[in-house]
C-alpha cells in the first residue's frame, strides 16, 4: 500500500502550491496594474470599448503597460509611456512637460494641489482616463474638450462653481464624477454625452436639473445625493422620463415624499434614499410602486 499513488494529491499538495504561487505573483511583481483603481465604468457595468485609434489601447492591453511614478524617469522616452500616475505628490501647478507625453492613455494626478489645468492638456488627444479627484481646482481650459477619446473623468473634491461647456465635446465620455464641488448647475452640453452611463454629481449646489437632461439616453448610474438646494417635484418629474436608469441615489436629500412618477422608471434596479425622513406608511406605498426595486431606506 505504501507504494500506492493517493489519487487526491493534485488537491491535496499540487492546487494549494499553484495558488500560492499566483498570490506571490501578484503581490511581489512590480509590473502589475492593481494599484491603479480599475474604472468603475468598466468594472460595474462591463462597457464595451468604442473602435480605438491606432497606438491606443484596450483596457486590457493597458494593463500589461509600466505604470510611471516618477516624472523624471518617464521624460526619458516620453513617446513611451502609457500610463504616468503622480498622485499624492503634492504638486501645486500642473507639470508643464506633461505635454510631451502624446500616447499618454492614462493620467493620475490625484490627491495634489493643483488649482488649474491649463491648455496643455489638449495635447494629451489620447487619453482616456483622467483622475482629479483631490485638488484645489478652480479652473479648468476649455482645451479639455479636444480629449475626444477620454472615456473617464473624476473631479471629484475640487472647488469647481462650473462646469465647462466643453464637456460636450468628449463625445465618448462613459463616467463623469463630479462629486464634492460648488457647482451651481449641469450644462445643457452633456445631452452630447451619447455615452454617457455613470454621472456623480452628489454635494453640490444644484438648485435644478437642466430639461435636457432626460436625453441622456445610455445613463444607467446617477447620483444627486446632498444637494440640498435642489427642487425636488420637477427634479422627480424629469427624473421620471430617464428610461435608462439602472441606479439612482438620492441621499440626505430632505425628501418626505416620493411622487408616483418615480414608477416610469422600468429598468431601476436600485434606489438609495438613505439620510431622508419617511415615514412608514411613506415607505411602504413606496414599495408598492416599486416592488422590484432594491430601495434602501
Amino acid at each position: 500500500m505504501s507504494g500506492k499513488k493517493d489519487p487526491n494529491i493534485f488537491l491535496k499538495i499540487v492546487l494549494p502550491l499553484l495558488v500560492l504561487g499566483g498570490i506571490a505573483y501578484a503581490v511581489f511583481n512590480p509590473n502589475l496594474f492593481n494599484s491603479l483603481k480599475l474604472p468603475s465604468a468598466i468594472k460595474d457595468i462591463a462597457i464595451t470599448s468604442t473602435t480605438l485609434p491606432k497606438d491606443m489601447l484596450s483596457w486590457a492591453e493597458l494593463e500589461k503597460q509600466k505604470r510611471y511614478t516618477d516624472l523624471d524617469e518617464a521624460l526619458k522616452n516620453p513617446s513611451e509611456v502609457r500610463i504616468l500616475d503622480l498622485s499624492g505628490q503634492h504638486i501645486k501647478h500642473f507639470p508643464e512637460d506633461i505635454a510631451l507625453f502624446t500616447n499618454l492613455q492614462i493620467l493620475d494626478l490625484q490627491n495634489n494641489r493643483l488649482q488649474e489645468i491649463p491648455n496643455a492638456i489638449q495635447n494629451l488627444n489620447k487619453l482616456q482616463y483622467l483622475f482629479l479627484r483631490k485638488n484645489q481646482i478652480i479652473k479648468i481650459s476649455p482645451r479639455i474638450g479636444n480629449l475626444i477619446y477620454l472615456k473617464q473623468l473624476d473631479l471629484s473634491s475640487n472647488q469647481l462653481v462650473s462646469l465647462f461647456q466643453e464637456v460636450g465635446a468628449i463625445v465618448d465620455l462613459q463616467e463623469l464624477n463630479i462629486t464634492d464641488n460648488k457647482i451651481i448647475r449641469l450644462p445643457d452640453e452633456l445631452v452630447k454625452l451619447k455615452h454617457l452611463k455613470i454621472l456623480r454629481t452628489a454635494n453640490n449646489a444644484l438648485s435644478e436639473l437642466p430639461k435636457s437632461i432626460t436625453q441622456l439616453d445610455s445613463l444607467e448610474t446617477f447620483d444627486i445625493s446632498r444637494n440640498n438646494s435642489l427642487e425636488l417635484r420637477p427634479s422627480f418629474e424629469l427624473i421620471g422620463k430617464m428610461k435608462s436608469l439602472r441606479r439612482l441615489e438620492m441621499k440626505n436629500m430632505g425628501i418626505v415624499h416620493v411622487p408616483s412618477s418615480i414608477s416610469h422608471l422600468k429598468n431601476i434596479r436600485t434606489l438609495n434614499l438613505q439620510g431622508n425622513k419617511f415615514t412608514e406608511a411613506e415607505k411602504k406605498d413606496l414599495k408598492k410602486i416599486l416592488p422590484n426595486v432594491d430601495v434602501d431606506f
